[in-house]
């Protein structure tokens, strides 16, 4: 899964690792 949202959106790791960030301290 992660594999593919970097293939998606390459330019937006960043932008993705924060959103992992919180999606997980929400949980």
């Amino acid at each position: 899964y992660w594999k593919q949202a970097m293939a998606l959106t390459p330019g937006n790791y960043i932008e993705a690792h924060n959103w992992l960030k919180i999606t997980r301290r929400f949980e």
